[in-house]
């Protein structure tokens, strides 16, 4: 079986799995350490306890049990290199294929902004800042600057560098002070591609709050990038970094998205809607999203090359990278866990999607899930498990 063959073996064994849970809901996220509101520590914690684990060389993967895309990563590799199946499904993992490399990836997707993995430790639990190919975007603003607290405001900018989030990256704001008081929910822009897509990305019903957030271009449509195939080209970028598979992976050739849409404060409630746009910039799939070159070109993720440089960033043609390839790999996997997560598969964000992935963390951590099978009748028609609809 070639490489690429046995690295779609290990995909499709990890998208299999229907309990992905992520962290995309109006509360995702902290403020910058500068801002005024309570940091979400529950949040960063969430998001970098278990690459700590990961790249201090800890054994046991302690994200493993915090997080529902890494449990299922998790799962998967177990499946491989352990059990009595072991002999028979070890030859299909690729030779070098790293599971901290997946972990990474597959938490990379929620998290833009973190530092390259070997730079994660006690003093720097996100990792630290490397320069960016756009230093004079930092602190850029896209749209309104919300300095007040009350009524509805959206802000998208590049935000400065903190210990939280290192690195540069575009995020959107909403201050919300009828529902949230002085917290500031924040976005990734890019986590606002987790969806299909294929309707308007619209607040979940959480108390009187409804209305859209995300829509096409100039209100027209809806967001141009789904997951779908937003997950298909990270998956094409895994195997070309893969040794040996062909083409080589090109700078040149990432998909751009002009006009991916536009973010919107129309968030209904009882004192009416407030309506706020932003129409988001261009963004290259795969690339560094929505960090471009001042010439409008694509540049790749600050873990692309094994060894930093700016420089590399925009590298036509980087070198094979098993590396590359294992990350790219994980954020393409958790675009297929969300497109099985109730919420996002109905293009629905808010604070009931953020408690149904909370809760669904808490049950992976008691070990809730940990009797089901990984596959069942995909390669051995003899496995048989009998599912019942009993509350776990």
């Amino acid at each position: 079986m070639s490489a690429c063959k046995r690295i779609a073996a290990v995909l499709v064994l990890v998208c299999c799995g229907m309990l992905g849970s992520g962290c995309e809901g109006l509360d995702d996220g902290s403020n910058e350490e500068d801002d005024e509101g309570a940091l979400d520590e529950d949040s960063i914690e969430r998001s970098v306890h278990g690459l700590n684990a990961q790249y201090q060389s800890d054994p046991t993967s302690a994200w493993s049990t915090k997080n529902g895309h890494n449990w299922l990563v998790s799962r998967a590799f177990s499946f491989f290199q352990e059990g009595e199946l072991r002999d028979a499904m070890l030859p299909h993992l690729p030779a070098g294929l790293s599971e901290r490399d997946v972990q990474y990836g597959v938490a990379f997707a929620d998290n833009p902004w973190f530092g390259r993995p070997e730079t994660f430790d006690a003093t720097a639990p996100a990792g630290t800042r490397v320069p960016s190919i756009r230093e004079d975007l930092w602190s850029r603003t896209l749209g309104t600057d919300c300095n007040g607290v009350g009524g509805t405001c959206l802000e998208v900018r590049y935000p400065r560098s903190t210990t939280e989030r290192p690195n540069l990256h575009l995020h959107t704001r909403w201050v919300l002070g009828w529902l949230f008081g002085v917290s500031r929910p924040c976005y990734g822009a890019d986590n606002l591609m987790h969806y299909p897509n294929d309707r308007p990305l619209t607040v979940d019903g959480t108390g009187s709050s409804s209305g859209t957030i995300a829509e096409g271009p100039q209100g027209v449509g809806n967001l141009r990038i789904s997951a779908t195939h937003y997950g298909e080209k990270l998956y094409e970028l895994a195997r070309r970094f893969w040794s040996a598979n062909e083409p080589m992976p090109r700078l040149d050739q990432l998909e751009r998205v002009s006009t991916p849409g536009r973010i919107a404060a129309r968030v209904w409630t009882t004192g009416g809607d407030n309506p706020e746009e932003q129409e988001l910039p261009a963004t290259y799939l795969g690339g560094n999203p929505f960090v471009l070159t001042a010439e409008g070109r694509a540049s790749w993720p600050i873990w692309v090359p094994d060894t930093f440089e700016v420089s590399k960033l925009t590298t036509v043609e980087p070198p094979r990278s098993k590396r590359a390839a294992g990350i790219y790999l994980g954020w393409a996997v958790h675009m297929m866990h969300d497109l099985a997560q109730p919420y996002h598969a109905m293009n629905l964000t808010g604070e009931n999607h953020a408690s149904s992935e909370t809760e669904m963390d808490q049950r992976i951590q008691e070990g809730k899930f940990d009797h089901l099978p990984i596959i069942e009748n995909l390669f051995f028609p003899t496995a048989e498990y009998t599912y019942s609809d009993e509350e776990v």
